[in-house]
């Protein structure tokens, strides 16, 4: 005993082993203990393919889990979105071109606003001639350049002179000079005999107890014929107007009606406006109602909501329904609208 612990740790493991041999003890290279078969390991298991498990082993090494890379969920992966001009939608600071109109906006994305919007005759000054041009002015449409000259403003014809001794009247929309005018003493006759621009204006159409003043509109001159005992039946109002060369007033567009609408005041005046048929029961039926001189039919926007309503065979301009057209017996009392063209 007192020779092995002398020895190296080496030369005591080698006498070990020798010993170990003498005695008859089998030594399992494998380190797996004994004599122990296949079925001591297990039946016929793979121990991983032809692993070497002895000597220079060549173990291959699957990856752990640790090692592979989750596969991509699908909503972790990016799709593109559609993007064909059918689905695009701008952010909400992108101009989208639309057509310009006047509102104070840049539309068309041109980097300025309410630009290139086309002008269109237009009347500003309410003279009943177009001889202005629409435009736009902060954002709202505006009649521009129709401050002057006006319809019947005094002009120079096509004589050599200076001297403004024509009139302007309304032509195929704009200002016209027109005239030679020699001026004279103003008469009640369609003209502008004094060349200040007015047809029978101051009290050249009064007589007794009807006094009448003038308008001018569009080329016509109207009588605004007020008797002072309330006016008169619609035959003889007729009457008079004929008298003086005109004929009861006739409404033939809203515009016209608007223009009245400036001078009526607050009475009523009889039109010319009278059911075609003496037959009571169809009074009420705006088909049958005629403008009495022309023969053209009374336009539906020219009836006040519910008219007429079968009270009469004549129609009178009504104050209190904004001067739309009223049906009444024709016997009863109205003042006096006279329309005509201005004569030369």
């Amino acid at each position: 005993m007192l020779v092995l612990r002398s020895m190296t740790f080496a030369s005591r493991s080698a006498v070990a082993l020798a010993l170990l041999i003498a005695a008859g003890c089998a030594v399992d290279p494998s380190g797996l203990g004994g004599d122990r078969t296949e079925a001591d390991l297990g039946g016929d298991r793979d121990l991983g393919g032809d692993r070497d498990l002895g000597g220079d082993r060549d173990m291959a090494i699957e990856p752990s889990d640790a090692q592979v890379p989750d596969a991509p969920m699908a909503e972790d992966m990016f799709v593109p979105a559609d993007l064909s001009p059918d689905s695009f939608v701008p952010p909400p600071d992108m101009c989208v071109s639309t057509d310009e109109i006047c509102n104070n906006v840049d539309d068309n994305c041109d980097g300025i606003v309410d630009n290139g919007l086309v002008s269109v005759p237009c009347d500003g000054d309410g003279d009943g001639c177009d001889d202005g041009t629409s435009g736009c002015m902060d954002g709202t449409p505006t009649c521009m350049g129709d401050e002057a000259p006006r319809v019947g403003d005094a002009c120079d014809g096509p004589d050599a002179d200076t001297v403004e001794e024509d009139a302007l009247v309304c032509d195929a929309g704009g200002l016209v000079c027109v005239g030679e005018c020699t001026m004279t003493e103003e008469v009640c006759d369609r003209r502008d005999n004094d060349c200040d621009g007015e047809v029978d204006e101051g009290d050249v159409c009064s007589g007794g107890a009807t006094r009448c003043t003038s308008e001018t509109y569009d080329g016509h001159v109207y009588l605004f014929c007020v008797e002072s005992d309330g006016g008169d039946n619609w035959s003889s109002a007729r009457t008079e107007c004929r008298d003086l060369g005109y004929e009861l007033v006739q409404v033939d567009d809203l515009a016209e009606l608007t223009f009245l609408r400036m001078h009526t005041g607050s009475d009523d005046w009889w039109s010319d406006a009278r059911a075609n048929t003496g037959d009571s029961s169809r009074w009420n039926d705006r088909a049958n109602w005629f403008w009495d001189t022309s023969g053209d039919p009374v336009g539906t926007d020219f009836w006040d909501p519910g008219e007429p309503s079968g009270n009469g065979r004549c129609a009178y301009l009504r104050d209190i329904n904004n001067d739309l057209l009223d049906d009444l017996g024709c016997g009863e009392r109205k003042q006096i609208l006279c329309e005509a063209a201005i004569l030369p």
